[in-house]
């Protein structure tokens, strides 16, 4: 921590804030391996060939090359079980710098700002899962853990915030003064980056097993494996918070305070959640001149991909709200 005084009542200081996490919990299934079943499904035989599915891009969107190709999950080799589910610790880390500017109440006013430069990194463990994964394994590709490393699902990488409590300076004399004097204004306005989020694919690849899925068959993240988990970001956020009020003396030590509270000031949009839905699986049908099949599959861009879905549709941001009161005091 690196600490200033400015002087008049102003301190600027640095900081710097980490926080690293061990043994979160990750899933993956231990059941599945590269290739198809060439043999039977009581002695599978997973060596053959098939260990590979290519895709036709339609559409356009995030993939900029005309086809998609992955690696084929499809063959189980112990045929007694389908998923054989395996926990395991994975890790994440945050790194922030935070600078703070703070002006102490001085002439009928005080601040407190601040800016924080951040990033956060997991293996996909900040979906807030804490102990078993009850819909199957999460990571993309079985035995290897290091395609999820990414942006944690909560990372913002700016995000600024500047709190202030006004007084009227001024003492008017004679009558004018119920008028004049007594203002207060306090405004709270926060700004950040939206939060991440990651592509996903509707359908699953042909031929798979009864529990596969995915784009690979492995049953796990239905997502693309060169796009980076939590690689996009939805649109900024704002808010103005602001409170007015008005203090009018009756008599000795009794007050009528006047106060007008608005939540959201401007009513600026701020974005909740946005359709992750990039691409569908199409095995029948043609797109845009390209057809497609079970055994040339296709990827169709959803041209919804990133559009908000739901907008100040929470307790921290909501629609602008205004309410008005009257308090005595003595």
């Amino acid at each position: 921590m690196i600490e200033r005084n400015l002087g008049w009542n102003t301190v600027f200081s640095l900081n710097y804030m980490g926080a690293f996490g061990h043994f979160l919990p990750q899933f993956t299934d231990d059941n599945m391996v590269l290739g198809t079943n060439s043999g039977t499904a009581a002695a599978p035989n997973c060596a053959g060939a098939g260990s590979t599915l290519t895709y036709s891009v339609v559409g356009g969107g995030p993939l900029t090359a005309s086809s998609y190709t992955t690696p084929f999950y499809a063959c189980r080799p112990n045929p007694n079980y389908t998923q054989m589910i395996d926990l395991f610790g994975v890790s994440s880390n945050y790194n922030a710098l935070v600078v703070q500017v703070t002006h102490r109440m001085s002439n009928s006013i005080q601040f407190n700002s601040s800016y924080t430069f951040a990033h956060g990194l997991d293996y996909g463990a900040s979906g807030s899962t804490t102990f078993t994964a009850s819909s199957g394994p999460s990571v993309l590709e079985p035995n290897n853990v290091g395609l999820e490393y990414g942006n944690t699902s909560f990372n913002v990488p700016n995000r600024f915030i500047l709190s202030m409590v006004a007084f009227s300076p001024w003492h008017v004399n004679g009558r004018l003064h119920y008028l004049a004097d007594g203002w207060e204004m306090a405004p709270i306005f926060t700004a950040q980056d939206g939060l991440p989020y990651t592509d996903s694919v509707s359908g699953s690849a042909p031929g798979l097993l009864s529990s596969g899925g995915g784009l690979n068959g492995a049953d796990g993240s239905a997502r693309i494996a060169n796009i980076a988990r939590a690689g996009f970001t939805q649109p900024a956020l704002q808010n103005l918070d602001l409170r007015l009020s008005k203090t009018i003396p009756i008599k000795e030590k009794a007050n009528l305070e006047l106060l007008g509270e608005a939540f959201n000031l401007f009513n600026h949009f701020n974005a909740q959640t946005v359709s992750a839905s990039a691409y569908t699986v199409q095995k029948s049908g043609t797109y845009s001149g390209t057809a497609c099949s079970s055994a040339a599959p296709c990827l169709v861009y959803n041209t919804a991909f990133g559009s908000v879905t739901a907008a100040n549709s929470n307790f921290a941001y909501s629609t602008r709200q205004i309410q008005i009161g009257l308090r005595l005091k003595w």
